[in-house]
């Protein structure tokens, strides 16, 4: 019986008529019979399964990390990337500005400036779109992730993305609920569009210079 007991099985003792007396021990086998039977393995299994769970939560917490950082970073790409070509695109202009009035450039060197100017646009147009597709993608990935994992703890990205949507959004700040909203002007413009607007602003410029205007 005490190797059962070792083995990991309850030893269940009973009399010759299959009864089991009141305080019967493992000690008490004098005159009773002894049958191991499994011991119950839930414990085990409900620890493999928290474990798995603590897991899962912490891979969650990692990659929210990454998707936060990554969007952080585009991002600021998006913003170096813009100046950088709203700075070239600015130099050309000026530049043609100066040679339109000297008699010096030939009129194809005029227009092959503008037109090197309309193909820097096109690719600063590419490139700002290409990165705000990315910009929203870390979003959306940061959320997806505090919604199905944080939710209990953290609501930034999910909540930023209703306030974003011009939806009231509420704060427990000093033991008092604060609601706030985005105005009307904010919710009226955005960012990408701006951007696209300045670029488009250039692409005109140049369209007008090629014809002459």
């Amino acid at each position: 019986m005490d190797q059962a007991w070792r083995s990991g099985h309850i030893v269940v003792l009973m009399d010759r008529d299959g009864v089991v007396p009141d305080g019967a021990s493992a000690h008490d086998a004098n005159g009773l019979a002894g049958i191991a039977v499994p011991a119950p393995r839930t414990s085990g299994t409900e620890q493999q399964s928290d474990a798995a769970r603590e897991t899962d939560l912490e891979h969650a917490r990692t990659g929210y990390v990454a998707a936060v950082e990554l969007w952080t970073y585009e991002g600021d790409s998006i913003w170096t990337r813009f100046n950088a070509m709203l700075v070239a695109n600015s130099v050309i202009l000026a530049f043609i500005g100066l040679i339109y009035g000297s008699t010096g450039p030939s009129p194809i060197f005029k227009k092959g400036l503008a037109i090197t100017g309309l193909l820097l646009c096109m690719v600063w147009l590419i490139l700002t779109k290409r990165a705000f597709d990315y910009y929203k993608y870390w979003i959306l990935s940061a959320r997806e992730l505090e919604e199905k994992h944080l939710s209990s703890v953290v609501k930034t990205v999910s909540r930023g993305g209703a306030f974003a949507e011009g939806e009231p959004v509420n704060f427990f700040i000093g033991g008092k609920m604060i609601t706030y909203r985005m105005s009307w002007v904010g919710r009226s413009v955005r960012i990408a569009w701006c951007s696209y607007l300045v670029v488009t602003g250039f692409v005109a410029l140049y369209i007008l210079l090629l014809l002459g205007v």
